[in-house]
């Protein structure tokens, strides 16, 4: 799927505090972003996707990479348009990835990153288009708290719904939220619902990021974010 440059007019002074309208909460993805789980997912993912298409491997992956922050059954929608195996695949892929984020935990740097957010005051909250069991049980274990932990469910996921429901708790708009995530599409999702996004460099290069929109902030590391909104840290 080819993925259309975007015309975000979001730029870093929007959501630094400097004018009176500070940043509340900042909202992460989940996959590739919090733990780095999408080597594995594209594992599955191909494997699936060649088992039941003649789609070559190489392409299987590139594509499900491509379109990664969609839940994959419409991944695959796009991947392989009218497959009369979408069910299936979706529920293989959706059981086999059930045992992968349990084996992966946060790294030093994310649990830094989300301490200091903590500490400075900010909210923090996960979109993801994980399941919302799987979403829940990985907030419940993690070594540091989320005010809202959102997964996908039929109807509501990533996007305007998650969006409209984190504004809620925390009474505020999209303005004053701050959505970090490493796919093309989470930037997609994010300028359509009107909030500042910076790109995690994990599953895209800078470069591809670029292409949609090349004012979009790049970060290698997630406590790079820490310096980009100018936050004093400490060893928590």
């Amino acid at each position: 799927m080819e993925i259309q440059p975007i015309n975000c007019a979001i730029e870093l002074r929007d959501f630094i505090p400097l004018d009176g309208s500070p940043l509340k909460a900042v909202i992460f993805d989940l996959d590739g972003t919090l733990i780095d789980t999408m080597p594995a997912f594209a594992d599955i993912a191909t494997d699936v996707i060649t088992r039941y298409t003649t789609i070559p491997a190489e392409i299987a992956r590139a594509s499900y990479l491509n379109t990664s922050g969609l839940p994959f059954r419409s991944q695959v929608e796009l991947i392989v348009p009218g497959s009369g195996d979408l069910d299936v695949m979706s529920t293989e892929y959706e059981q086999r990835k059930l045992m992968i984020p349990g084996k992966i935990e946060m790294s030093d740097d994310t649990v830094f990153t989300l301490s200091n957010l903590r500490r400075h005051g900010l909210g923090t909250a996960i979109s993801s288009n994980n399941q919302q069991a799987n979403v829940s049980k990985f907030s419940e274990a993690a070594p540091v708290s989320f005010d809202v932990a959102l997964g996908y469910r039929f109807g509501f996921g990533k996007g305007q719904e998650h969006i409209a429901q984190v504004c809620r708790h925390y009474n505020c708009g999209p303005r004053s939220l701050l959505y970090v995530g490493d796919s093309l599409n989470d930037a997609i999702l994010a300028r359509n619902c009107g909030v500042p996004f910076v790109a995690l460099t994990r599953t895209f290069t800078e470069a591809r990021f670029r292409t949609l929109d090349d004012r979009i902030p790049c970060i290698s590391e997630l406590s790079h974010l820490l310096n980009l909104l100018q936050i004093n840290h400490i060893n928590v």
